[in-house]
């Protein structure tokens, strides 16, 4: 899952980034209005893109980009420029239209989707084993039991049939 998550000092400015994101198709995961937040919200998350301003309360995008693994897009002024020697970041300038955020937050995104590989015969097996067990164990339905082992692999950024080994003790 991909994580968009706004962070700007001012509620006003993030309101008016997530109408422009909700109206390209895009849903905001979190606001955030500092870098000490920003951090505390992205703990365990993967496939993060950050739109933030040029400057937080504690932090300019600069230091946000050196402390944080995600994406960042950075509006900013014509001005501002000269300032942003980090090459991770993407710069869009004041002001943004539609197009221009939908473009770069399009383009960004589809970096996080690595090509779908098929999984082998041996963790298929694996898997349903751990599903299993977790059905007998635990009382689930398959259902349940599924999204436990994909919940857990989410929040600790495993794959899935390394999450069915832990389950699994093997």
């Amino acid at each position: 899952m991909q994580h968009i998550i706004l962070t700007f000092a001012k509620e006003a400015v993030s309101d008016k980034v997530r109408k422009m994101l909700s109206g390209c198709g895009y849903d905001v995961y979190a606001v955030c209005r500092s870098k000490a937040e920003l951090i505390r919200t992205i703990q365990g998350l993967s496939e993060v893109l950050v739109i933030t301003s040029f400057k937080l309360p504690d932090a300019t995008c600069e230091e946000l980009a050196e402390d944080i693994d995600a994406e960042i897009i950075a509006l900013i002024k014509p001005e501002q420029n000269e300032y942003i020697n980090n090459e991770d970041i993407f710069k869009l300038f004041l002001p943004v239209n539609s197009a221009q955020m939908k473009e770069m937050v399009g383009m960004l995104l589809k970096r996080f989707k690595p090509p779908k590989k098929e999984r082998s015969e041996e963790d298929k097996k694996l898997i349903e084993t751990a599903k299993l067990y977790l059905m007998e164990k635990f009382m689930m339905d398959e259902a349940a039991a599924h999204r436990f082992i994909q919940k857990q692999s989410m929040n600790r950024g495993l794959t899935f049939s390394k999450m069915a080994q832990i389950i699994l003790k093997k």
